[in-house]
């Protein structure tokens, strides 16, 4: 829209019994005598007047708008009961837009349209599905429109319920509700449209929770305009499922400041502060179990090629973990040729450990040490409870054979992740595959049942999940909002 031209409003309202009056006085029966008044509307112009939809025709001119005007009639068909189709509203309609654009149209009125509306006025289900056809297709005068009025007072109140609801989702914030008290000259808007506008996103950001969609719960709070704490609450627990931690910490202090004169969610902030400090701090064992509760959240978001990833990043943290317990002084950080020229050198300091890996093979081929990678590592922690030497109690070495029993069945997984885009191929990966793949060993389930059972063999508390507590936090704030 250029400088100076007028903003395009569309004003939109049903035409009830009442809209169209002959000397003041209300038209019976509407259909027989509003056909007729249309047949002679010449003759009859100067006495009809439109009450109720004249008033928020003059405010919106009086704007300076550049108005369009919608007017819905009931039209019902010929099987429909005598007296119910004796009382549509289908002539009246054509009657106030010829009015109006007589009166009008020298003023900034466009035009004017008249649309039928079929079903039975009264049935607020049939109201709703006609008017979410009427608006929901791309209509000449839906086009280019900056501000649209609904006034639901003329017509039946499923009509104009199913006007209002129809309108608010199709132009959202562009939509104003328009209401003209009995004795009144002048519209009041309503705050309708915003609540029910907040209404929805409340609704959609509580269904986008129970999946785990935190980015979009997010955005809908805002919409909500829900308290500034929660859009913030729901942002740390994206950024955190994406192991964002700093990001996550700046938007949970965020929440944080923002909800001091809320105590329950002030000091679950701050107990969550202390879980992402050790988390920013690499604590191994905080971050394998964020692993764990990180798949499990893909799991529960349907994203099960992310699942995988998850799955063997855990399985590989768990065995590095094991590995420099049983190792002191080893790091399992090999990530350069100075750090790999170390790991070489300790490894062929132990003489047991050195033979007992060449010892080794895999897929038919000596196993490589040289590669700080899962299946050396598995190798390595065996040695710990075959070679002979004390690395640890006999309790701890149980311990840690029976988390490695746990983490050896994800092994059977691994075709599925290599054949996947995160790692080798373009495969996709269901819920199907991973749970069939899966029962083909010893009729598991669900490899997450193992990922803590591993950790518990350990002795690393599984604890609750942060997404489920942020989730149900949420969810039960949205419900008191």
């Amino acid at each position: 829209m250029g400088e100076g031209d007028a903003m395009t409003t569309l004003l939109l309202a049903n035409v009830g019994l009442r809209d169209v009056m002959l000397d003041g006085q209300k038209i019976e029966p509407a259909r027989e005598q509003g056909e007729r008044i249309l047949a002679e509307l010449e003759t009859h112009s100067a006495r009809l007047s439109l009450p109720l939809i004249t008033p928020p025709v003059e405010q919106s001119l009086r704007q300076g708008s550049q108005l369009r005007v919608v007017l819905f009639a009931t039209n019902q068909p010929e099987w429909a009961p005598p007296e119910h189709r004796a009382r549509d509203t289908v002539h009246f309609g054509k009657i106030a837009a010829a009015l109006l654009e007589t009166r009008w149209s020298r003023r900034g009125l466009e035009k004017v349209w008249c649309e039928s509306i079929d079903g039975n006025p009264s049935l607020y289900d049939d109201m709703v599905v006609a008017f979410r056809r009427q608006l929901g297709s791309n209509r000449r005068w839906m086009r280019e429109v900056e501000c649209c009025y609904v006034c639901p007072v003329g017509g039946t109140p499923a009509a104009n319920l199913g006007l209002v609801l129809a309108a608010v989702a199709r132009f959202g914030e562009r939509c104003r509700v328009l209401y003209l008290p009995e004795g009144e000259s002048r519209p009041r808007e309503l705050d309708l449209s915003r609540q029910l506008r907040q209404g929805v996103a409340r609704d959609m950001a509580a269904a986008s929770l129970q999946h785990y969609d935190f980015e979009a719960a997010a955005a809908l709070l805002e919409k909500a305009d829900a308290p500034e704490w929660m859009e913030r609450f729901a942002r740390y627990a994206a950024q955190r499922y994406h192991f964002d931690f700093e990001a996550a910490s700046s938007q949970l202090e965020a929440a944080r400041r923002a909800s001091m004169e809320k105590p329950d969610a002030r000091n679950h902030c701050e107990r969550t502060h202390h879980e992402l400090s050790a988390l920013m701090d690499r604590q191994p064992e905080a971050r394998i179990r964020e692993l764990y509760h990180n798949g499990s959240m893909a799991w529960g978001r349907h994203e099960y090629t992310a699942f995988l990833g998850r799955v063997f990043r855990f399985q590989e943290a768990l065995y590095r973990l094991m590995v420099e317990e049983l190792f002191p002084g080893l790091s399992t950080e090999v990530d350069s040729k100075e750090s790999q020229q170390r790991w070489c050198d300790y490894v062929e300091s132990k003489p047991g450990l050195h033979q007992f890996l060449n010892a080794q093979q895999t897929d038919g081929r000596h196993l490589d040490y040289r590669g700080a990678n899962r299946t050396v590592f598995a190798a390595m922690i065996r040695y710990g409870w075959e070679g002979g030497e004390n690395f640890a109690a006999p309790e701890r070495l149980g311990q840690m054979k029976a988390a490695c029993r746990l983490l050896e069945g994800l092994d059977c997984l691994s075709g599925l992740r290599n054949k996947s885009i995160i790692a080798h191929g373009f495969e996709g990966v269901s819920e199907q595959s991973v749970v069939r793949r899966y029962q083909q060993r010893d009729g598991r389930e669900n490899p997450l049942t193992d990922m803590a059972g591993a950790l518990e063999s350990l002795g690393i508390a599984v604890g609750e999940s942060p997404f489920d507590l942020a989730a149900g936090l949420l969810r039960g704030e949205i419900e008191r909002l």
